[in-house]
């Protein structure tokens, strides 16, 4: 690994054996700068860790920040997680400030192997058991990390693991065979020197059962197998690290960037969000649970950090580029300054969303909120806004242009809307549309041609989008509707159409257009459970008996006065088509010839 940096901010390596790692952890002198991701690595890869540390494998050197004690309540820091729980304990503390020793050392490389070696020495991990579900009280089993030192002798080249470590409950940890004796492994910690270990030893095997016959040679084994552990724990100085002796963040979040961008340690987003967290005390916490909440409303989204940082830039006026540079200190403070305004809008905004009918399978891309968020932001006025906002949202969809060049993107729009709508103001899209300048040569205006393509758009987030035009009477937040076929996908079997003699070509055809627009309707999800696969005309005459009834739900649905037999197919289709183009055209403000 090569850390680019001054050479006066680095020393030469220094070392530590890992039980001293475990006793700054535990004294709380090695702490996690929030720059730190949250602890992520499974059961197994901590066995293999340690697997590596009995093999003589190398397991990577670490860096560490020297923070001076006039630095360090300059900065934010998490405490590393002992009882780990997949469900109840996942997340790592906040340390207390005023409990900082005066000797703090922060860990820029190297956190997921620190913690995973102190949860596997000194506490526990609780994983949840495959097949059982989550709010069965014992769905998530308190394990401790043993090894098994009668595991038979392996040739190391043959396999993938040597040592047999595992994390295992109190019960599991009992079983005893001629094959398997499980040692708990932070036992080796409390011993002091090799006749301590070779003590210890001695009473274990006090324990194996009188009908357990265990070969002499396997307890001898197991000993040394013990001695080893005992000396790659204490003896041996296995921690190698470089001590950082830089005080500025800033260099430091460069360094811990070039580090850690060196391969696929973190990804860009979450090095992005670190730089943020590392300014702003509690913000881990305050995004991931405003996140979190966000994600919960109406049938559920899929916004992440990536999100919540560009959001985050758009409503802050600052500069919109998702790098490391957005986030220094300064610009992060002026999200933290805003960040109930900034929240408040977007919440706001997804409301609507909810109250339009989407969600995270029919939104293609979380920046097509960002705008509305910001024109909320500026005070927009809502009664003469909301459907230029909802049509906004629906052309961003329809032409994809958050597809690439988000950024730029973003940043255009913000700036036509600080330019079309005053503070408080009325916010115009056909004012916006005129005045924005996309990269790529890109619009969020639609031309005939691209309504016509449109409409051919086989059945997803874009017909969705569509068909949401002529629902504004649903009951979006209340009820849950479906794109369903008007002609029910079973009917296009090609057994089925074959009996209506079409030809080969005709059948292919009738399959592609089976799942277009003019083929679509959105219908209630219970209704449309109950349509299921029955022919659309019967389906119809059950449902609305009444003629009245029956026009009333065809006119609604711009379904054409025409047979609605499966062989008139291709003349509703048509028909249909005609329709939707001639309304769609006016409510998308497209000139049709």
């Amino acid at each position: 690994m090569e850390v680019l940096v001054r050479g006066s901010d680095i020393m030469e390596y220094q070392h530590w054996t890992i039980k001293e790692a475990m006793q700054r952890i535990g004294a709380k002198k090695l702490y996690l700068p929030a720059i730190q991701r949250k602890f992520v690595w499974g059961a197994s890869q901590i066995e293999r860790l340690f697997d590596s540390i009995m093999r003589d494998y190398p397991i990577g050197t670490f860096l560490f920040w020297m923070v001076e004690e006039a630095k360090q309540n300059d900065y934010s820091y998490y405490e590393f997680i002992r009882n780990y729980h997949e469900k109840d304990n996942w997340k790592n503390s906040l340390a207390a400030k005023p409990h900082l020793p005066d000797e703090l050392v922060g860990v820029l490389d190297g956190q997921q192997r620190l913690n995973s070696m102190y949860v596997a020495l000194q506490g526990t991990y609780a994983y949840k058991r495959p097949r059982v579900w989550e709010n069965n009280p014992n769905a998530y089993p308190v394990r401790q990390f043993f090894l098994n030192v009668f595991r038979p002798e392996v040739e190391q080249e043959d396999e993938d693991y040597v040592y047999e470590f595992r994390f295992l409950t109190p019960q599991e940890a009992k079983v005893i065979t001629p094959g398997i004796y499980w040692c708990l492994v932070k036992d080796l910690l409390e011993c002091k020197d090799f006749a301590a270990v070779n003590k210890y030893w001695t009473i274990q095997k006090k324990t194996i059962p009188n009908n357990v016959e265990v070969p002499e040679a396997t307890e001898e084994r197991a000993l040394d197998i013990l001695a080893k552990l005992f000396q790659r724990l204490t003896a041996i100085p296995i921690i190698n690290y470089f001590p950082v002796k830089n005080q500025s963040l800033d260099e430091v979040l460069d360094i811990f960037v070039r580090v850690n961008s060196a391969g696929t340690v973190l990804a860009k987003t979450d090095l992005l969000f670190s730089t943020i967290v590392a300014h702003w005390e509690g913000g881990r916490e305050a995004i991931e649970e405003f996140m979190e909440k966000l994600n919960e409303k109406g049938n559920g989204f899929r916004f992440d950090t990536d999100f919540i940082m560009r959001a985050c830039l758009v409503l802050a006026d600052c500069p919109v580029r998702l790098r490391v540079a957005s986030f220094k200190a300064g610009n992060v403070n002026l999200i933290v300054n805003n960040w109930m305004l900034i929240t408040e809008a977007i919440n706001r905004a997804v409301d609507l969303l909810v109250e339009w009918g989407f969600e995270g399978a029919t939104l293609p891309s979380s920046n097509a909120v960002i705008p509305i968020a910001y024109a909320i932001k500026r005070g927009c006025d809502m009664k003469s806004s909301k459907s230029d906002l909802r049509l906004m949202l629906i052309k961003s969809i329809l032409t994809g242009v958050f597809g690439s060049s988000g950024d730029q993107v973003l940043s255009s729009i913000r700036k036509a809307i600080e330019e079309t709508m005053k503070v408080g103001g009325t916010f115009e899209l056909e004012r916006l549309e005129k005045k924005v300048r996309l990269p790529g040569g890109k619009s969020i205006a639609i031309s005939e041609d691209t309504l016509d393509d449109l409409l051919l758009s086989t059945k997803g987030h874009r017909s969705f989008a569509l068909l949401s035009l002529f629902a504004t009477h649903l009951k979006f937040n209340q009820v849950k509707f479906h794109q369903d076929h008007i002609h029910p996908y079973a009917g296009f079997s090609t057994g089925i159409l074959r009996k209506l003699k079409l030809n080969d070509d005709k059948i292919r055809d009738w399959q592609v257009k089976r799942d277009m627009l003019p083929n679509l309707q959105l219908l209630e999800g219970r209704e449309n459970q109950g349509k299921c696969a029955t022919p659309f005309e019967v389906w119809l005459r059950k449902e609305y008996p009444k003629d009245t009834d029956l026009r009333a739900f065809l006119r609604s649905n711009h379904i054409p006065n025409v047979s609605l037999e499966l062989s008139e197919f291709d003349n509703l289709f048509e028909k249909r088509r005609g329709i939707l183009k001639a309304k769609l055209g006016k409510m998308l403000n497209v000139r049709v010839k």
